[in-house]
């Protein structure tokens, strides 16, 4: 762009956010192409909450108090004609009495990554 052009206005939103609740898997499916999107730009990567891994947890171990909240920029530039998705959480619902709880979603393999031993260090633990 010159510096005699201008950029062309962005439409004003009521919010800078929109946000998409699934509730099922067949809700999340349309949203694969920006979720993958998301999980190669992701600022803090998390391998359990990648398409590949999630999609098959879910449809292992989710329960009915289990939804996927999809984040959508409003102002970002648009990806392939289509809003940014800037944020994904599997959450749970928890009832306890006299309130309701929200929490990221933990299945049971999530986080269960082995050790990284050098195999100098497991050689002295054999000896």
């Amino acid at each position: 762009m010159s510096a005699g052009e201008k950029s062309a206005p962005r439409p004003k939103s009521a919010s800078a956010f929109t946000i998409v609740v699934a509730r099922s898997i067949e809700e999340l499916i349309p949203y694969a192409d920006a979720w993958d999107d998301l999980a190669r730009n992701a600022l803090e990567p998390n391998v359990f909450y990648e398409s590949w891994m999630l999609l098959p947890a879910l449809r292992a171990y989710k329960s009915p108090n289990v939804m996927v909240v999809l984040v959508f920029s409003n102002l970002a530039p648009q990806r392939h004609g289509k809003p940014l998705l800037c944020g994904l959480l599997p959450l749970e619902r928890h009832r306890y009495p006299f309130v309701h709880v929200l929490r990221l979603w933990n299945y049971i393999h999530w986080g269960r990554v082995r050790e990284y031993r050098p195999a100098s260090n497991c050689e002295a633990q054999l000896s």
